[in-house]
This record gives C-alpha cells, structure tokens and sequence, in this order.
C-alpha cells in the first residue's frame, strides 16, 4: 500500500461515515479526521515506513471492512465495519490512541 492508497482507504471511510444517521455520524467523522491528522503530521518517509509494516491480512481486513460498510443494510453494521477499519488503520499505522 502507498500513500495514495492509504488516502483513499480514508476518503472511502469518510464517505460511509457521511451515509450515518444520528449523533454516530459525527463521531466517526471525528475519529477519521483525527486519523488523517495524523496522518498529515508525519513525515512522508515515516508513513511509508508505517504502511510498509501493515502485514497482508491486516490489509485484507481493511478492504473487506470497507466494503462491508459500503453494502451494510443497517446504521449499526455500517459503524461496526467502520470502527473496525479505523481501529486496524491505526493500529496498523502505530497511532493507537
């Protein structure tokens, strides 16, 4: 994965959260833009370091989240399939909260 990969891995979350209803919307759009921040607050060369130890499963789980948000019938599965793409991001990218 590279950095534009990574960018639309984030903009594809942000567009999920934009589909929420209620007070959740807002929370995880919160949680993606502090994603991005950090994102945006580091080098370059340090997020490639970071995307380049994300192992392959790891990856996989991101995309099946993401579409799993993307084909989720209900607000409850589509914040579920988020959360657990954000939390694999992150992880993933050592900005564990």
């Amino acid at each position: 994965m590279n950095i534009e990969d990574l960018n639309a891995k984030i903009t594809a979350l942000m567009n999920e959260a934009d589909r929420l209803t209620g007070p959740e919307r807002a929370l995880l759009r919160i949680e993606i833009r502090n994603l991005q921040n950090d994102i945006d607050g580091a080098s370059n060369q340090d997020i490639l370091k970071r995307l380049n130890a994300i192992k392959l499963p790891d990856l996989r789980e991101i995309d099946q989240q993401i579409e799993a948000a993307k084909s989720a019938a209900s607000d409850a599965a589509k914040r579920e399939a988020i959360g657990v793409a954000l939390k694999v991001l992150r992880v993933g990218l050592g900005f564990v909260l």
